[in-house]
């Protein structure tokens, strides 16, 4: 017996840990398509510095992943199991989605691209949603910080794959071409979700998969409805309400949810309720853009005004940045005071509980600022690459490939060693200071140009073949070799930092809603990195800062996360 529970031990846990490998490498790859990959695409596009750095607004999804996460907790699909059900359905939609994004222009079609990248990031962090869950719950305590580096390292392999190999692949076949790649790479990773091991314990409830039935049944009836209302409603309204888009969408919101409430009350749907927490949360933030549009309406002369002193460009680029950033401020309120009215207790109940916690808003500032500098720097660090210095997509591509590699691998090992050396808030601080210095690499890239320490030699012409299928690619590729050490060094300690911060946060998800808490907690985690692209965006403007005083500032931005870790420090080491 005893014999045979070991065999099994050592059968099945590196079978887990390979497991929780390729979901972090499923988790990362999605991002970088709207990040990194991105960039680059809109970049060689034509579009201007400002223009892509509001493009960062289509991965909103990740900061407001928390809002749905208890409808997937509380809806199990009817095959796979409660977790992998999830985990095959997100990734089959963002295969498809991901294959709809490569045949949309978007130096033509711009609002079409950003709406498919949106799709994209909602699905992605749906998919992160239920990783997490999934890493918490097969994991054993003891493993639970094996399993987090795992979790990393896959992640960040992913993300040279989607934001490095993607760069040497573009350069022969086209951005095209490599999102078509990545499509029938998250392909091949729904499959292999089928296959991952069930959690410990899990029983699949009929009444469950009932729900999740209805569930699908009633998200469908609404989108349709709100649809067809909308399209309707530009006939049938008088011309001063038709006129209106923002309107017709909450005429098409209110019918619809009226409808979805008949239906589920004739199907006697047990999740009625949720659903109506939900529609009316949905509705609070369409009404908070409404408010916020004519609040910025109402004062736009004046801060024209203030604006007169800049070129056109210039002070349209900060007028777009007042509008999106008064917008959000009036939606996210709005948002929670709709959530609050309908009793959506599945959201307010696990937010309720962890701010009666000691420290929880100190622990809400460290989770933004921990990240910001990094946020800022990485925003736009594709951009600046090739753009702002000159280098080829294939040379960057090559770098983070190869280099970047081995620096992640470098930087999730070391991170865990020193870890276990020096426990979580040590840890936290000297990661969080190395982040913040890389940003410098950047700066001195900006101030001395390409060629400032030499090149050297990579015989790739074999390599870059094989690698891109083009036959016809030869010779060597130069390499600069500060490139290089900017990209190794910001590779290491990302690797190191995000080892550390996903330790973080396991801790401060632990309670009765932990899938809920995760969810929150890494949500608002991505705020620096979503909402800083705008003012990045601006601030990087020659006419602004400029490249080499913009990472002076992202290296600032790095260094509030010090001093919340110095206030923190016996909270820090009481999750430990």
């Amino acid at each position: 017996m005893t014999n045979n529970s070991v065999l099994t031990r050592l059968n099945v846990r590196p079978w887990r840990l390979f497991s929780l490998l390729i979901l972090g490498f499923a988790s990362g790859l999605p991002l970088a398509l709207t990040g990194q990959a991105m960039q680059a695409w809109l970049t060689t596009a034509g579009m201007t510095t400002a223009t892509i750095g509001m493009f960062s607004l289509v991965t909103q999804p990740y900061v407001y992943k928390f809002v749905w996460a208890p409808l997937m907790n509380r809806f199990e699909p009817p095959l796979f199991g409660r977790r992998r059900g999830w985990l095959v359905m997100t990734q089959l939609l963002l295969a498809g989605c991901i294959w709809l994004m490569s045949g949309v222009n978007p130096l033509s079609q711009p609002m079409l691209f950003a709406l498919v990248a949106v799709l994209v990031a909602f699905l992605s962090s749906s998919q992160d949603i239920v990783i997490d869950a999934y890493r918490t719950d097969i994991s054993p305590e003891n493993e639970r910080g094996l399993a987090a580096s795992m979790g990393v390292f896959g992640y960040r392999v992913a993300m040279i794959v989607s934001g490095g190999v993607a760069f040497i692949l573009a350069d022969q076949l086209g951005w095209a071409q490599v999102y078509r790649a990545m499509a029938w790479i998250m392909l091949a990773m729904a499959a292999f979700s089928c296959v991952t091991p069930m959690i410990p314990n899990e029983v699949t409830d009929k009444h469950r998969a009932r729900d999740f039935s209805l569930f699908v049944l009633m998200m469908v009836v609404s989108a349709m409805m709100f649809y067809g209302i909308y399209k309707i409603s530009g006939w049938l309204l008088p011309e001063f309400l038709a006129s209106s888009s923002m309107m017709r969408a909450i005429l098409a919101l209110l019918m619809s949810g009226a409808t979805v409430e008949v239906l589920s009350r004739a199907t006697k749907f047990v999740g009625r309720d949720d659903l109506r927490g939900f529609a009316f949360m949905l509705l609070g933030a369409v009404l908070g853009v409404l408010i916020g549009g004519w609040f910025f309406a109402l004062f736009a002369p004046l801060v024209q005004d203030f604006l007169s002193g800049l070129s056109e460009k210039n002070a349209k680029n900060w007028l777009n940045l007042c509008e999106t950033l008064i917008i959000l401020s009036f939606a996210i309120p709005a948002a929670y005071w709709g959530a609050k009215w309908s009793s959506f207790k599945l959201l307010l109940e696990p937010m309720s509980e962890y701010f009666t916690k000691e420290a929880a808003w100190w622990f809400l500032a460290l989770l933004v600022f921990y990240k910001l500098g990094d946020a800022f720097a990485g925003t736009l660090s594709t951009n600046f690459l090739l753009k702002g210095v000159g280098f080829s997509q294939t040379e960057v591509g090559l770098v983070n490939k190869m280099l970047g590699m081995f620096a992640t691998i470098g930087g999730v090992v070391l991170g865990g060693v020193l870890m276990l050396r020096w426990g979580l808030w040590r840890s936290l601080l000297v990661f969080a200071i190395l982040q913040a210095v890389s940003n410098l690499g950047f700066w001195s890239l900006a101030h001395y140009g390409q060629n400032a320490l030499g090149h050297f030699t990579l015989p790739t012409g074999e390599f870059a073949r094989v690698l891109t299928g083009n036959q016809s690619l030869s010779g060597d590729l130069s390499i600069d070799y500060l490139l290089a050490m900017v990209v190794g060094f910001e590779n290491i300690t990302g690797g190191m930092g995000t080892a550390a911060f996903v330790a973080l946060l396991m801790g401060l998800s632990r309670g009765g809603h932990s899938l809920t808490y995760y969810a929150l907690l890494s949500a608002l985690a991505s705020l620096g990195r979503i909402y800083v692209g705008p003012v990045a965006g601006v601030l990087a403007e020659p006419e602004n800062l400029g490249w080499a005083n913009f990472f002076i500032f992202a290296t600032l931005m790095g260094f509030p996360a010090v001093l919340l870790l110095l206030k923190l420090r016996q909270k820090v080491h009481q999750l430990s």
